[in-house]
């Protein structure tokens, strides 16, 4: 009997998961709570995968698969990835669109008791606090939707959309108001999201794959859309207070729907923590050149089209930045051209002084080298999981900027 082919969990019922080990009923009850998650559990010095988890993870990652019960007439599928580099694991996993659950050992019950267990973090495409990108300059944004209905109006001619889409570690969230699905497609095709968030429904239609619309965003976006219950929603405004987010109160319903749903989901993937969200803005992208998917691929601005790295694109070409945030910003602009010929100049003209003063430049230059990436630390110190390492590069920095300010002072 080959393995391979059990890619279904054996025991879907409240009484086949009676007959199963403790340990794997804990498993399919975190899978319960988090279904479009492959979840990973620790056992000793191992995260696991269980089910049609372990077939994936088998074969995404080339790892071994194997099973529990292996002379059983039907075996549950098992694989794993030690502690110590579990991170490198996920960042690979994340890259081929997929989330992560993993589930971790905070205690025993000593002797033969069921060892104690709980979620401590969530990594999603377009949340990666608690994981590093394998790309450090990539910027990872999520987006959520919602919609209002005329009524008795078919899906195409939904009157109103509001896009909410974030880099959740700056704390900024940016909003755009559209009408109709085929512009909502076009907007999310420019905004190039990592992941998308829908409401499972609009007033009284449920929205899933099912649904023709939703399978063609996906398929156009090539990123994971994700659906989310509206008491969801309801149990967020009664944990967080948006009194003191700065732009919130002006947005229209819909709009204020949008940023709540955004918000809820990155409270979700930070489990213990909350983000802090400081500013909605409305993206109006007046000033910056407006370039569909199709052409933004095919110039191979940021990514080439082989194989989606930066490695032939235009970024990769020119990117001598010294710092993740100088290579954040870079990337921003080359994916989003200024239209402004004032912005342009400035910029032109800054380049100029530098290039004009080699000693200073130099100065600047080695100072940069202890910049670190302040969106991030700040995001991870707010939820508390910094580690000393990062703790140690955020006083480095901190400490050079008076010397990198005095060193910029002449120009």
């Amino acid at each position: 009997m080959s393995l391979a082919l059990k890619t279904e969990p054996a025991f879907k019922s409240e009484r086949d998961r009676g007959s199963l080990p403790p340990m794997l009923q804990q498993y399919l009850e975190f899978k319960d709570m988090h279904p479009d998650c492959l979840v990973l559990i620790q056992v000793g010095d191992f995260y696991e995968a269980f089910f049609e988890d372990a077939v994936t993870l088998a074969r995404t990652l080339n790892v071994t698969l194997t099973s529990r019960d292996k002379n059983s007439d039907n075996p549950i599928p098992m694989a794993g990835v030690p502690i110590a580099v579990v991170d490198g694991y996920v960042s690979r996993l994340i890259a081929t669109g997929m989330s992560v659950a993993i589930v971790s050992q905070f205690g025993s019950t000593g002797g033969k008791g069921m060892v104690q267990r709980k979620v401590e973090r969530i990594v999603t495409p377009g949340i990666q606090v608690h994981n590093q990108s394998t790309d450090a300059t990539a910027v990872h944004l999520v987006a959520a939707l919602a919609m209002e209905k005329s009524p008795g109006a078919g899906w195409e001619s939904a009157f109103e959309i509001a896009i909410a889409f974030a880099d959740v570690t700056t704390g900024k969230i940016s909003i755009r108001t559209v009408s109709g699905l085929s512009r909502c497609e076009a907007e999310l095709r420019r905004i190039a999201p990592s992941e998308v968030v829908l409401p499972d429904r609009v007033d009284t239609q449920t929205i899933d794959r099912r649904l023709q619309w939703v399978r063609q965003l996906e398929s156009a976006l090539g990123v994971p859309v994700k659906f989310r219950r509206l008491e969801w929603l309801q149990a967020l405004q009664e944990q967080r207070s948006f009194a003191g987010l700065q732009g919130y109160s002006i947005l229209s319903p819909v709009g204020k729907k949008a940023v709540r749903m955004l918000i809820a989901f990155a409270d979700e993937t930070t489990v213990d923590g909350q983000l802090p969200f400081s500013e909605v803005t409305t993206d109006t992208a007046t000033d910056v050149v407006r370039i569909d998917a199709t052409t933004r691929k095919n110039l191979e601005l940021v990514q080439n089209s082989k194989d989606g790295s930066i490695e032939g694109s235009l970024f990769g070409a020119i990117n001598r930045t010294r710092t993740i945030g100088g290579g954040k910003l870079l990337r921003k602009w080359i994916s989003n051209p200024s239209s402004s010929i004032t912005t342009i100049n400035d910029r032109l003209n800054v380049m100029d002084k530098f290039l004009q003063a080699a000693v200073i430049r130099s100065d600047v230059q080695g100072q940069l080298r202890y910049m670190v990436d302040f969106d991030r630390i700040a995001a991870r110190l707010e939820l508390g999981v910094i580690n000393p390492f990062e703790l140690g590069a955020l006083r480095d920095a901190l400490l050079c900027l008076p010397v990198l300010i005095a060193a910029l002072e002449p120009l």
